[in-house]
């Protein structure tokens, strides 16, 4: 997925960390926040399909940088 970014919908995530377990170069669990974040390398990532397979919520959202230039 080259040219996208990804974020999580914080007030639908569970905390089950579905997605740090498919993806973890990807997402991490933050102690101080006590959520999951998206690490700054996200784009391009090709393992975000299977975290978005394995989300039990639907919160991981997944945006084109091209289409939309100025969501990062």
């Amino acid at each position: 997925m080259p040219d996208t970014t990804c974020s999580i919908i914080q007030p639908r995530c569970s905390r089950c960390l579905a997605c740090v377990e498919a993806c973890p170069e990807l997402f991490a669990w933050d102690e101080t926040l006590g959520e999951v974040v998206v690490r700054p390398d996200c784009p391009g990532n090709p393992d975000i399909d299977k975290a978005l397979a394995w989300c039990p919520n639907d919160c991981i959202e997944v945006h084109d940088t091209q289409a939309d230039p100025g969501h990062t």
